[in-house]
């Protein structure tokens, strides 16, 4: 890389005869890279992957930029560029203002976000929810957690409202439970292999309830839970208000055998405002992120699919269960139903 900078800065040294005004020193070389779309909320960029580069300095003639090993020329010191790396990945931009001969040089930094394509989404803007991109399941299993509610296809439970979609967990008798709610999937409509998953969504107040945003194997080729695998995108438990879990379950790390891997992030807005839950997942890693802020990381430690069953399809499931064993590890109070969980979008890039 040294040689080929060398070999970059020798490239506008000329034999032409100038006169000693012509060939003062660049000086004062400042280098101001903006990142599109970048703000408090996305501080990497839009997705985008487009930068705009100016460079400034005193008695420059032209510019020469170097990304990577592209070379970049310019009068007036200006450039856009795109990069298409997916993901968030850091680079070094390097420049050199020169006047002949002369020349002074500068690098700089930067980490930016590039999105990836779209592939499957659902902005609930039809007023109904699409069943051909999700499937109500119907049962009063309790989830395989001493859940309370039972799971039904009624409008009652899951709705569309206002271009949002709604899961309601009502305090009601319905065969053998005290409380109604709805869990509804995406298998064999929406199912993939690595990508980004992204939620909009705002989780309810309440003692008892339990929201979740998560993903589960399609074809479960490893076996049953957790040898399959599970990637919890978000969940919320009512007597722990505002903060937000993510987790990951495999046959080596599971909450049965207490070893499941894990984090937490205060949001404490989470029951007020909505706010955009999504995981990364990479072929040897998979990143949370609450807001495009990454709070935590699951690496493949490239064992056996008993530490990473992540290489085959999963499908993502939206619900609300109502007590169980971690949900309702202090109680239910029937006064705080109903609840809802309101879902604004899913998007699904790769």
């Amino acid at each position: 890389m040294i040689s080929f900078i060398f070999i970059f800065l020798l490239t506008f040294i000329g034999c032409e005869k100038t006169t000693e005004n012509d060939l003062s020193q660049p000086s004062n070389l400042t280098l101001d890279i903006v990142i599109a779309g970048k703000s408090d909320q996305y501080p990497n960029g839009d997705g985008s992957g487009l930068i705009k580069v100016t460079a400034k300095a005193e008695n420059a003639k032209n510019y020469k930029f170097l990304i990577g090993e592209e070379v970049i020329e310019s009068e007036d010191g200006k450039i856009e560029y795109t990069f298409n790396k997916k993901g968030l990945n850091e680079y070094t931009i390097h420049v050199s203002a020169y006047n002949q001969n002369k020349f002074v040089s500068q690098e700089k930094k930067f980490v930016i976000y590039v999105v990836s394509k779209l592939v499957w989404s659902d902005e609930f803007d039809k007023g109904i929810i699409d069943l051909s991109k999700w499937e109500h399941e119907v049962n009063g299993d309790g989830g395989g957690n001493n859940e309370l509610q039972y799971y039904t296809d009624s409008q009652k439970n899951s709705f569309v409202q206002n271009g949002k979609l709604i899961i309601k967990a009502i305090n009601e008798k319905f065969e053998n439970k005290d409380y109604t709610s709805a869990r509804l999937r995406s298998k064999f409509k929406g199912d993939w292999l690595y990508g980004k998953i992204e939620v909009s969504a705002k989780v309810p107040t309440g003692l008892g309830t339990w929201p979740a945003i998560w993903m589960l194997p399609t074809d479960w080729v490893y076996g049953g839970w957790p040898k399959s695998g599970e990637i919890d995108i978000m969940e919320h438990v009512g007597y722990d208000p505002n903060i937000i879990h993510g987790s990951i379950h495999t046959n080596a790390y599971n909450h049965i055998m207490g070893t499941q891997k894990s984090a937490k992030l205060s949001i404490p807005t989470a029951t007020s405002d909505f706010h955009i839950y999504a995981i990364d997942w990479f072929e040897d890693h998979i990143d949370f992120y609450i807001d495009n802020n990454k709070y935590f990381t699951f690496l493949n430690e490239n064992k056996s699919w008993s530490t990473w069953p992540f290489d085959k399809k999963f499908h993502l499931i939206l619900n609300l269960a109502v007590g169980g064993n971690w949900g309702g590890v202090k109680g239910v109070n029937p006064a705080d139903f109903p609840a809802q969980m309101e879902i604004d979008y899913v998007r699904v890039y790769q």
